[in-house]
């Protein structure tokens, strides 16, 4: 079976996955992409750019000439709306089932099966789900019994069932599909890699926590399912031959919360890839040892959040346990190993004032490391402890 994924804006390692996977089991995988330049809906918006550069009616195209069997659609709560968009313009010319999943599908699934031009939902993670559903198709019909969706039948009926399992072993899974977006995104430049799912933290703003929310129940539910050091370094391998790619970009929420994998991958990253690498990391989780490690292997970033220096507003607001002087010890850890840091902070938080500000533009201003400042406004988005 034909299965397409309609795509906008970056390199989806979701996608990846789940295109490796369906591979594997036999089935093709195509991409229609939007590189919804000046419109990312996440970082950049110039709307007046974004209209001259629009390219709605192209990914339309891409999508029909792929001939697809399946339409699938990976969204976020910010590019929904351009996705219930796009699927109900290819409604108009394909007569082929559209799945929606991704982590706004699976913490907003009423929401998003009653729109008309969505057949199906996909619980949660896709691999085994997809690939169930296509072997289904590929036997003349869709069995609306399968586990992990909810179904819209052919007289508007939805049936609701139960979700699956959470996949258990990391390292059992095909490396992400490069391949699949490698016409589109300059991976020779960077590339773009995770080494595990999930986050042992419980952030009131963030998306992973309104995800843990649903699936803590399922089996083999974890904070954090990590691959082995290992299984990550092979993928790298093989793929530094393919792409020749000159750093790094770990993108999972926190790099590792395992001081003994921190080590463990420093070790062998610096013999086996050496290359310079970013990660993501949080002030309860920097410790000099592996902060010497992070740095002696390649590290030229970590990307911290701190998002709040009012401890009153960061624990009741945010959910952050940390106190202030934690905080103040991972900073000065990484300013006396040397290693280059940034750090996220949110703006127009509940009960934020001007002496706080104050006070961490002071921290900020004399910082020798900190070579970043990203601040962002806080979002609202569905599902999220910080709305109540």
């Amino acid at each position: 079976m034909r299965v397409t994924f309609v795509m906008m804006g970056w390199e989806n390692l979701s996608v990846q996955y789940i295109s490796s996977y369906l591979k594997q089991r036999g089935h093709e995988v195509r991409l229609a992409y939007d590189q919804s330049l000046f419109d990312d809906k996440n970082y950049l918006s110039m709307p007046f750019l974004a209209k001259i550069f629009d390219q709605g009616n192209n990914i339309i195209k891409q999508t029909i000439d792929t001939q697809p069997d399946l339409i699938c659609f990976s969204v976020m709560s910010v590019t929904h709306q351009w996705a219930l968009k796009i699927a109900k313009e290819v409604k108009k010319h394909l007569d082929v089932p559209i799945v929606f999943g991704g982590i706004h599908a699976i913490i907003c699934p009423e929401e998003i099966i009653e729109k008309e031009q969505v057949d199906m939902v996909c619980l949660g993670e896709g691999e085994y789900a997809l690939a169930d559903l296509l072997d289904n198709m590929g036997k003349g019909s869709i069995d609306t019994s399968l586990e992990g969706f909810y179904f819209k039948s052919a007289n508007g009926e939805i049936i609701r069932n139960g979700k699956r399992a959470l996949i258990a072993d990391m390292d059992s899974m095909p490396f992400p599909d490069k391949e699949l977006f490698a016409p589109f995104v300059p991976i020779k430049n960077y590339y773009l890699a995770v080494t595990n799912r999930g986050c042992p933290f419980s952030c009131s703003y963030c998306s992973v926590s309104a995800q843990d929310a649903v699936e803590q129940e399922l089996e083999n539910f974890k904070k954090v399912r990590e691959r082995s050091v290992d299984n990550v370094l092979e993928e790298l391998r093989i793929n530094k031959t393919k792409y020749n790619y000159k750093w790094i970009d770990f993108r999972n929420p926190v790099f590792s919360p395992s001081k003994d994998w921190i080590l463990e991958f420093c070790a062998k990253y610096k013999e086996q890839i050496n290359l310079p690498f970013r990660i993501f990391s949080h002030p309860l989780l920097i410790r000099e040892d592996t902060s010497i490690a992070l740095k002696e292997a390649g590290c030229f970033a970590i990307q911290m959040g701190l998002e709040s220096y009012d401890p009153e507003v960061r624990n009741k607001y945010l959910h952050r346990v940390e106190t202030n002087n934690q905080i103040n010890k991972a900073i000065a850890t990484m300013e006396r190993v040397g290693i280059s840091y940034s750090m996220d902070y949110i703006l127009n938080l509940p009960g934020q004032e001007e002496p706080e500000l104050r006070a961490v533009g002071k921290l900020f201003s004399g910082l020798k490391h900190l070579y970043r400042v990203s601040p962002f406004l806080l979002t609202y988005l569905p599902k999220l402890k910080i709305n109540e």
